[in-house]
């Protein structure tokens, strides 16, 4: 419960839509989480839910974190993470990608190249 009240809570916020048929649900608990990465691949789209370009959601990139205790690493891969999301050739390859599985890859390896 205190998951779902979170990423409520945070949706209520603003819209976390991106391009390319991806958004990026986050959501911060109380005290110690390490940083997790969900994702959902819906290659037939979200009923009801667009992107920033009106494209049907195929790709969702749901982040948890904690507000305590995030160590600097955790820290700076989040922000690398959040750098990288803001490139169109990122988003692009993500969303070529028809499963999981296959963007779990994708975003390893633009994690890996600097």
């Amino acid at each position: 419960p205190q998951i779902q009240s979170a990423f409520m809570e945070r949706e209520g916020v603003g819209n976390t839509a991106l391009e390319s048929g991806i958004v990026i649900p986050h959501a911060v608990l109380d005290g110690r989480q390490v940083p997790v990465l969900g994702v959902l691949s819906y290659p037939s789209g979200v009923k009801d839910w667009k992107d920033l370009n009106g494209q049907p959601v195929t790709q969702v990139l749901a982040i948890l974190m904690g507000k305590d205790e995030i160590t600097e690493q955790e820290a700076n891969d989040i922000k690398r993470f959040f750098v990288k999301l803001a490139s169109s050739d990122f988003l692009r390859k993500i969303a070529r990608s028809k499963n999981s599985q296959t963007v779990v890859a994708v975003i390893k390896q633009q994690m890996e190249e600097e």
